[in-house]
């Protein structure tokens, strides 16, 4: 952890892990290399089984480490962090994601301006296994609208990391727990998004500057959960959100929301999300396709070059 620097906000960054000696140390090092002068990098390791707590080990006082006893989830995990940290604000990366140098820095000083409880979010890249940029997530101007049309617009967006909490950032007096509830344990960000938003009022602003990495790899929730069933599931979640709220703001949302889906831009989300899942079963079935034939083929190509060199025997004999 860094010293403190007076007049300066604290900022305390959480970050939840399990089993994620992969990739943790690349995203600890992009919290302890920002340039901003008073962070506390909280990790807290829901009780891995891998090679996790060694390599949180090896950053000895520079981070602050806390364990679960038993594994409880990212959501818990999450909030068991911020209950042990003493910052002005808040940022919860995952614990394979990156957070470009100048980001801390960026967010307080737009956040210092706000008279009211927001959350900050940037663009974003996502990232492969070794760094490489696949694409960039380019947030939306929404500074032209206001706070319920936002939320409605977040409502609409599902689960498609159009808002990534990577680069988010918020006051602690604005936080709400995330859900611990198994049923929202492979979309506990979007609901958190969505409560904070929706239920508490919380305002949120996108900035279109490019603030961090999200990684995408083979074990990440986003690569191995099927696209069209978390879109069902997703809509029967957004309708117990809408129900929390009073009928008029209930029906007000669900008749914004009803009219944004039926935009182009809308259709246009839906479309890349069931055409990505689909691809991605398509690509899968197409690299078992291929191995299936070389197998074959070679199998084939031994057996013909077996029964001819059985043939010369016979020939010579």
């Amino acid at each position: 952890m860094k010293p403190p620097a007076f007049n300066v906000p604290a900022v305390s960054v959480v970050i939840p892990a399990y089993n994620a000696s992969e990739f943790i140390d690349r995203t600890i090092e992009s919290i302890l290399g920002q340039d901003y002068p008073n962070i506390e990098c909280i990790v807290v390791d829901d009780a891995s089984t891998d090679a996790t707590p060694d390599r949180l080990k090896s950053y000895g006082n520079r981070i602050r480490t806390i364990r679960h006893d038993h594994n409880r989830g990212t959501a818990a995990a999450i909030n068991t962090g911020v209950a042990a940290s003493t910052g002005d604000y808040l940022l919860l990366p995952d614990a394979d994601d990156i957070v470009y140098n100048t980001t801390v820095s960026y967010l307080v000083r737009l956040l210092e301006d706000k008279t009211s409880p927001t959350i900050v979010c940037t663009s974003f890249h996502r990232i492969d296994e070794h760094d490489n940029i696949i694409d960039t997530i380019r947030l939306s101007d929404l500074s032209d609208i206001d706070h319920f049309e936002r939320s409605a617009y977040i409502l609409c967006n599902d689960f498609v990391n159009m808002v990534g909490k990577i680069c988010c950032m918020l006051p602690r007096s604005a936080y709400q727990k995330f859900d611990e509830n198994e049923l929202v344990s492979n979309f506990e960000d979007t609901d958190w998004f969505w409560r904070m938003t929706v239920v508490h009022g919380t305002h949120i602003d996108l900035v279109d500057i490019i603030g961090g990495a999200y990684r995408v790899h083979k074990n990440s929730k986003t690569a191995i959960t099927d696209a069209l069933v978390q879109l069902k599931t997703l809509d029967q979640h957004r309708n117990k959100i809408l129900n929390m709220l009073d009928p008029d703001t209930r029906d007000s949302y669900l008749e914004l929301v009803s009219y944004m889906k039926q935009t182009r831009y809308y259709k246009q989300l839906v479309f890349r999300t069931n055409v990505r899942g689909i691809t991605r079963r398509l690509c899968l079935t197409r690299v078992l396709g291929i191995t299936l034939f070389c197998y074959r083929y070679l199998r084939w190509g031994g057996e013909i070059a077996r029964r001819a060199r059985k043939h010369e025997k016979a020939r010579r004999k």
